[in-house]
């Protein structure tokens, strides 16, 4: 796990910072803060962080010469500057002696997290790179807990020693991962976060398995089931190339522990809010996806897991519109937006809410306007 030092005169930003998020995602299990320059060079050489955020303008002593004095004794650390518009000319100097990175002030969330990202991966890079110096041997020794006298050879004897049975080990694996997923689909939390333990407990037990067949026996059970939620993308702590990067066995179960236990209180939600989650899940996807042509209620059906029939049934029931009426009331509206606002042609705004038919478009917005889309333009355009 990682080491942060985030430095900032500013009481209310470094506490900000130092709270943005639970940096434990990233792999950052310490924050320390100083509250400038000179505070900031003490701490460093003190706790020698991994990562520095630091800000620039500071009193006593800025940010770029704290960084440069730092970097003279930690070569290693990984700095990101928080830099101002107005202060390029302080990035440029903070890139001339290699910041790994800086983010722009007022700080956007998504900006800092992918220079975070980038730097832990930094820091990653570099601790493998050393691991590898090492020996391979001390790195798997690190991701089983192994202690004492552990070598090449003894990893290699692991291995051998696994080979045979490898086949079986992932059967049972399977077999295990199959009960924790009915386990969790039945919101039986206790169950299946100790079936889970013992999966752990079988990779713990197999050293010769090794981390990538861990990962891709859990990534296996964690994508079935965000499927089964109607997600299709894993969050940031329990994606592949996230659960590749952690150290040990043990961080993997915590990060897989954590989404478990968030699967079961959304999947227990969603069974105890059924209508609500379905109209919500329709809303969502008609919303984002209003301009494509392949938009139906067999497609909004299927990321429900409903019956088409079922879906307009329930759908009906709380909205008192149908399905189809309510994708046409959403392109209307859009496409209503777009004529009052530019001068754009009919049918361009009519393929980009997904009616290429420009007839029928027509047809439809006479219907909701009470006039043509061209008759309502020029209308608009006048006022």
């Amino acid at each position: 796990m990682l080491r942060m030092l985030i430095v900032e005169d500013e009481r209310w930003e470094r506490e900000g910072l130092a709270e943005f998020w639970d940096w434990s995602m990233f792999g950052i299990s310490k924050v320390d803060t100083a509250v400038d320059g000179i505070d900031g060079l003490e701490k460093a050489l003190a706790v020698e962080p991994d990562i520095i955020i630091t800000d620039i303008r500071m009193p006593g002593m800025d940010g770029i010469e704290m960084a440069k004095q730092v970097r003279e004794q930690l070569p290693d650390v990984r700095i990101i500057v928080l830099t101002g518009y107005d202060d390029f000319g302080f990035a440029r100097e903070a890139i001339r002696f290699s910041a790994s990175d800086y983010v722009l002030k007022p700080i956007e969330e998504d900006e800092l997290r992918k220079t975070v990202e980038k730097v832990v991966a930094e820091c990653r890079q570099h601790a493998g790179q050393q691991s590898l110096e090492q020996g391979r041997s001390v790195q798997w020794a690190l991701f089983y807990g192994l202690d004492g006298d552990v070598g090449e050879a003894e990893e290699e004897e692991a291995k051998r020693a696994f080979a045979p049975r490898a086949a079986d080990f992932a059967r049972s694996c399977q077999e295990a991962a199959r009960d924790i997923r009915i386990q969790a689909a039945a919101c039986r939390q206790e169950a299946a976060l100790d079936r889970a333990g013992e999966l752990f407990a079988m990779f713990e037990s197999e050293t010769g398995a090794g981390r990538e067949l861990t990962v891709a026996i859990v990534n296996a059970l964690l994508t079935e089931l965000c499927l089964l939620l109607g997600e299709h993308e894993l969050p940031e702590p329990v994606r592949p190339q996230r659960l590749l990067a952690y150290a040990s066995l043990k961080e993997i179960e915590e990060a897989v522990r954590g989404y478990m236990i968030e699967w079961m209180r959304q999947m227990e939600d969603k069974r105890l809010n059924k209508d609500d989650f379905v109209i919500r899940k329709v809303s969502e996807i008609v919303e984002s996806r209003y301009g494509s042509t392949e938009l139906s209620v067999t497609m909004l059906a299927e990321a429900a897991f409903l019956s088409a029939n079922h879906l307009g049934v329930v759908f009906k029931k709380a909205t008192g519109k149908t399905v189809h009426e309510y994708i046409a009331e959403v392109r209307m509206t859009k496409a209503e937006e777009q004529l009052r606002l530019s001068k754009r042609k009919v049918a361009q705004i009519a393929a980009e809410v997904g009616i290429p038919n420009t007839s029928y478009f027509c047809s439809l917005f006479k219907q909701a306007y009470g006039m043509t889309p061209g008759e309502y333009q020029e209308l608009m355009q006048r006022r």
